[in-house]
């Protein structure tokens, strides 16, 4: 009878593990949305074109590439320069005022993720 007990301990201990490693995982992306320094309205407040926004951007790029260790979540083609990753994060900001209160950083890397696509795997 104890056994019984001890095993049914630890099932339950192990479903609660794993609930709560699914619902972490899943919640992770909203995690890093919510946190930041800046948030997307004090990013867009900056403005397009100041430098300060455009470096903020530039760092948010390059902090992504050399941090993706899975792989990329988006692929920016050679040659796009920090004026126009700044265009592509302003223009996303302008377009989602819903989301400002999100992370700046946030919603940058997806501004990126939208205008610049990784091309599916090949098979």
């Amino acid at each position: 009878m104890q056994g019984e007990a001890v095993i049914r301990h630890l099932a339950a201990v192990w479903l609660l593990a794993v609930s709560t490693a699914t619902h972490a995982f899943m919640d992770f992306e909203l995690v890093l949305a919510e946190q930041g320094y800046y948030t997307g309205q004090e990013l867009y407040t900056l403005g397009k074109g100041t430098s300060l926004f455009t470096a903020y951007v530039t760092a948010v790029y390059d902090a992504d590439r050399t941090s993706q260790r899975l792989g990329p979540e988006y692929c920016v083609p050679r040659g796009v320069r920090a004026g126009q990753l700044a265009d592509v994060a302003y223009q996303y900001l302008d377009n989602n005022p819903a989301t400002r209160h999100l992370s700046a950083a946030y919603l940058a890397r997806m501004s990126f993720r939208a205008a610049f696509p990784c091309p599916p795997a090949p098979r």
